[in-house]
């Protein structure tokens, strides 16, 4: 600047841009160069997303962050564009983008700068008014947009008696990280589902979205045909163990059921609190304050006052944490028994041999998708599988070099000795019979103690996740090859 300027509102530039990409998503942010100083006199970004055909240049106008600058002579100023911004959800495909000015000088909202003797300009005063509109925009853009999203968001009649509906969930978190990616499933009445992956799958994401306690930036979820949302009413007919149970620590079992009841309005006669009471299976401890609790104790006091009410559809994120073994086993009857009234449960778990054996359905998740969903028993049945459980003592790998050799054989897999079983288990895929399967391995001296028809679902939890890391691990190789094409262009 040569001479003293006052810039009130938002100065623009212009860019052509050019992509490999059909979208392209830029941040630009405003800074002022005065000497050997550089600074930023606003900390806010202006996001700039451009559709163009790929390979062609295309002019844009960015309105730079808006504001009251007071630019003394010998001021410049420099427009910094970035690719991804903490602030916001960044795109994550590969493209390769060009960017250059269509014209060397920012278009300036200028003010004439008052005269000395004349009254000074409250610049702080307009700079606040300024940002309190472009916030009461903001806010009014939201509403219009939240308004807009309760509309189109109806009542699916067609959906009126299916418990669990999700259709195509996205969610990205600010840094860019995708938790949950275009995930589509749903849950009958009289089921149990087991939703499995490894840690950071996005189950409990996926579950938070299903409850109405965060939002997806896409997607759907339907319960009894309802959208969900925070605050639904349908989300009366629901009840939920996530993360963990919260309580009234100075307050015994009891009271806190009672508490908990009291605070949905609801009457007491529809509470069901002597179901409630054998759930939790606390004996004369639901009378003693919840401080003196086991985690065990609180666990199942915590799926308890999930079950009040006997809601049409059950949330039990990890209910087994704290139990003990005797534990775990007696609530597996009292959730598949809860299914068969024509109620549904959903349950999050790590431990796979207790899924397999409550679960009548089973959901897996990794990387924040579903990689397979359908019955327990379609899953684990197979009849070119022969399961084979050798002596402790017995190598599994001579034998599996073997198998592997025999006509009509196709797979064979070994796992380790676990907690269930003191020897190898060797997984055999083959187009013969299961009994020319064991023929063939009892005539190389295996020593077999025991013969299943079916895989364990840890087996096929397993399977999946390799496969759905391979999968990762080619499309990461295939992007790469793409970026390095265009990069030799």
């Amino acid at each position: 600047m040569q001479a003293k300027t006052l810039v009130v509102g938002s100065p623009r530039v212009r860019l052509r841009v050019r992509s490999s990409g059909t979208q392209v998503t830029l941040y630009a942010t405003l800074w002022q160069v005065r000497g050997g100083n550089v600074t930023r006199p606003r900390s806010l970004v202006a996001p700039l997303r451009v559709t163009i055909p790929a390979g062609q240049t295309r002019e844009v106008t960015v309105a730079l962050p808006p504001g009251t600058y007071d630019l003394a002579a010998g001021t410049s100023w420099r427009v910094l564009l970035t690719t991804t911004d903490s602030a916001f959800a960044n795109p994550r495909d590969v493209r390769l983008d060009q960017v250059s000015l269509a014209a060397t000088q920012l278009e300036l909202p200028t003010l004439p700068v008052p005269r000395a003797a004349a009254a000074p300009l409250d610049r702080e005063s307009l700079g606040v008014a300024i940002a309190i509109g472009a916030a009461l925009l903001g806010l009014l853009g939201l509403g219009a947009w939240r308004r807009h999203r309760r509309r189109a968001l109806h009542r699916r009649d067609d959906l009126a008696d299916v418990p669990l509906v999700v259709e195509d969930l996205v969610k990205t978190y600010k840094d860019g990280h995708r938790a949950v990616d275009d995930v589509s499933w749903r849950a009958e009445r009289g089921q149990v589902v087991g939703l499995l992956g490894p840690n950071g799958a996005g189950k409990t994401t996926t579950i938070r979205m299903m409850l109405g306690l965060i939002r997806p930036d896409s997607g759907h979820v339907y319960v009894l045909g309802e959208p969900v949302g925070p605050g639904s009413a349908v989300l009366g007919r629901v009840g939920a163990l996530v993360e963990g149970p919260g309580f009234l620590p100075h307050l015994s079992g009891r009271a806190n059921l009672h508490a908990y009841w009291e605070a949905t309005g609801r009457p007491d006669e529809e509470a069901a609190f002597e179901d409630a009471y054998a759930v939790a299976a606390l004996g004369g401890a639901l009378d003693r304050p919840v401080r003196t609790y086991s985690q065990g104790m609180r666990q199942r006091l915590g799926i308890a006052q999930a079950m009040l009410g006997k809601p049409e559809l059950l949330f039990l994120d990890e209910p087994t944490n704290g139990l003990d073994p005797p534990q775990i086993a007696a609530m597996r009857p009292i959730l598949q028994d809860y299914a068969a009234t024509g109620r549904t449960v959903v349950v999050s778990s790590h431990l796979l041999g207790e899924v397999e054996q409550t679960c009548s359905h089973v959901v897996v998740m990794h990387a924040g998708r579903v990689v397979a969903a359908g019955a327990v028993a379609d899953l684990l049945s197979s009849d070119d599988v022969t399961v084979l459980d050798l002596d402790a003592a017995e190598d599994p790998a001579p034998l599996a070099e073997a198998l592997r050799a025999v006509p009509g054989v196709e797979a064979v897999e070994i796992a380790p000795p676990s907690v269930d079983r003191t020897g190898a288990r060797v997984t055999v895929r083959a187009t013969l019979s299961r009994a020319d399967v064991v023929r063939a391995a009892v005539g190389q001296g295996a020593e077999i103690v025991a013969v299943a028809g079916h895989r364990h679902l840890e087996e096929v939890f397993l399977r999946y996740i390799e496969q759905a890391h391979a999968s990762d691990a080619d499309q990461s190789a295939s992007l790469s090859e793409r970026l390095r094409q265009v990069r030799a262009r």
